[in-house]
């Protein structure tokens, strides 16, 4: 289980092998909770992609004190893109925090109930 992971194991703990998964799972869940539900996405990859890097304990909600370099930005920006099966635009990391993106990508990805 991830720090600070859900202990009944929800579906941020499974694998991502599917294109647009993330988007599927957001459309059950309820609206008031999707933004939380991106931002745990967001911080799992921050913390792949930093490696050793990464900070021990919580990550810092400010995009400016985690220290992705450029090419670490647009790996998580791929990675965004696949997980909701969508297009991000390169200006959704212009969000100076990861709740902020959250927040926005929750809201701007099609994830209304098919």
């Amino acid at each position: 289980m991830r720090p600070g992971g859900d202990p009944a194991g929800r579906w941020y703990d499974r694998p991502m092998a599917v294109e647009g998964w993330l988007r599927a799972e957001l459309q059950g869940a309820e609206a008031d909770r999707r933004p939380d539900a991106v931002a745990r996405y967001i911080e799992e990859q921050v913390v792949e992609l930093l490696g050793p890097d990464a900070p021990d304990g919580p990550i810092p909600r400010s995009f400016f004190q985690i220290g992705l370099d450029s090419l670490q930005a647009v790996e998580l920006l791929t990675r965004l893109q696949f997980a909701l099966g969508a297009d991000v635009p390169p200006e959704a990391l212009d969000w100076p925090t990861i709740d902020g993106l959250a927040g926005f990508l929750a809201s701007s990805a099609d994830i209304s109930p098919a």
